[in-house]
């Protein structure tokens, strides 16, 4: 349990960037496939079923309201890092 005036940090990607938009795309059954072709590297048990629950800002904010909450969000889409060395996200053109 929180305690009053206590912190929550929670980091969670946007189900509107492209991880999210991808993740729903490909059926969980499939992640880890489509994880070894981006992410060569990558073992099987580091790859988790996705359920997208508080990933945008406005479900946060309902989740998460005043006066019990005081929301600070920070939001930042990363270059495509579960691209791995693939260039398959690039349509081919990737710089090095």
């Amino acid at each position: 349990m929180l305690k009053p005036s206590g912190w929550l940090c929670a980091r969670t990607p946007n189900a509107m960037g492209y991880v999210g938009i991808a993740n729903r795309l490909v059926p969980n059954g499939l992640h880890a496939w489509v994880l070894r072709l981006l992410q060569p590297d990558r073992e099987e048990q580091d790859v988790f079923p996705t359920h997208y629950r508080m990933n945008t800002i406005s479900r946060l904010r309902s989740l998460l309201c005043e006066p019990e909450w005081q929301l600070c969000l920070y939001t930042y889409e990363p270059e495509p890092g579960y691209a791995g060395g693939s260039i398959a996200p690039w349509g081919g053109q990737r710089d090095t």
